[in-house]
């Protein structure tokens, strides 16, 4: 099948002109909407994790994309399972990647089901509009719906974290936690603290998280990829010597498997 989309793509000629370009433009439109699609789809069954990569972001770079690309496909094909009016009609034509970029860029992860709710009838509307007009169209839908934040205070998440990269590759994390949450965090952090006292405790904090997520990469079983390392561990009989030949040592694994020696 993907042969047959290259000798396609190898033959296909766009003629320079109105008419052509703008044909273009739409089929461009609409591949960009069905790769969304299948993306998100790609996302919800975790196939990034079968060669080993952290995240669908992680993996999309891999494939060379930027940084920002990733990131905002990765959102187009969490965005495109919620709201699958919009995704729908992205894909059909209907509405372009401009206009859905328009939608999408005022409709806030707290709003997102608020116009899940809605766009069986907004999506009809917006799809009649240029994309000026839907970026107008929806910042003034963002501004309602931002008054209704006003009347109906959202509740505090019991806990929540948030990582991103920049563009130089560099980390940030912040988040905040419940009583119980907290206390967990930082009790494993004091645990794992190199004890370098030469480094400033934020520096040591950070080394003792890593620390921590390397330990459980390596020791959880629940998902496949790279990162979970096969341990052996070694039981011998303290009653009976080694090498006398009456040694009942076993060599158990993490696998499925146990080998006794003879």
């Amino acid at each position: 099948m993907f042969d047959a989309w290259i000798a396609q793509l190898d033959d296909l000629d766009i003629p320079p002109d109105a008419a052509g370009v703008s044909a273009a433009l739409a089929f461009s439109s609409r591949l960009q909407a069905k790769l969304a699609v299948t993306v998100g789809v790609f996302d919800i069954r975790q196939e990034w994790e079968l060669d080993g990569s952290t995240s669908l972001t992680a993996w999309l770079k891999a494939r060379g994309m930027t940084a920002g690309d990733a990131a905002q496909l990765a959102m187009w094909g969490k965005r495109s399972r919620a709201l699958p009016a919009m995704a729908e009609a992205w894909t059909a034509g209907r509405l372009s990647t401009g206009q859905v970029k328009a939608v999408l860029a005022n409709v806030r992860d707290r709003h997102v089901a608020l116009f899940a709710a809605h766009e069986a009838g907004l999506v009809p509307e917006l799809e009649r509009l240029s994309v000026a007009d839907t970026q107008t169209a929806m910042a003034e839908w963002r501004l309602k719906a931002e008054a209704l934040d006003e009347r109906t205070p959202p509740a505090q998440p019991q806990r929540e974290a948030h990582l991103s990269q920049t563009l130089d590759g560099r980390w940030y994390l912040n988040g905040a936690f419940d009583p119980e949450g907290g206390a967990v965090i930082d009790t494993a952090l004091r645990l794992a603290n190199s004890g370098d006292w030469d480094r400033v405790a934020a520096e040591r904090r950070g080394d003792a998280m890593v620390d921590i997520c390397r330990w459980f990469l390596d020791n959880q079983d629940r998902h496949s990829g790279r990162r979970h390392r096969p341990h052996v561990n070694v039981m011998v009989d303290g009653d009976s010597p080694t090498g006398d030949g009456q040694s009942r040592a076993a060599w158990r694994s993490s696998g499925s498997r146990s080998i006794r020696p003879r």
